[in-house]
């Protein structure tokens, strides 16, 4: 199993999403957990990064960074896709 960080930010904007969406975010966190290579997450390596991974559900998007070696991931957002999703200063 891996550790799990959420960034402050990202845990803030996780409990502004709507209940239902919410909870799905949550459950995916939950798997990505347990097992980020599980092909049910569908995650996707963002281009032009080393370790930055994307999970889409619906119009959320969880964005993390994994670490292989240390067994650490990183939640860096969870926000619905807007236009400036994918270009935060998080990269």
């Amino acid at each position: 199993m891996y550790q799990l960080i959420i960034k402050p930010k990202a845990k803030k904007t996780l409990f502004r999403l709507h209940p239902k969406d919410r909870e799905t975010a949550l459950e995916r966190v939950g798997k990505l957990r347990d097992n980020p290579f599980d092909p049910l997450l569908q995650a996707v390596k963002l281009a032009d990064t080393q370790r930055s991974y994307r999970i889409r559900i619906g119009r959320i998007r969880i964005i993390y960074e994994l670490f292989i070696e240390e067994k650490i991931i990183f939640v860096r957002l969870v926000d619905y896709r807007r236009s400036g999703t994918y270009k935060s200063p998080w990269r």
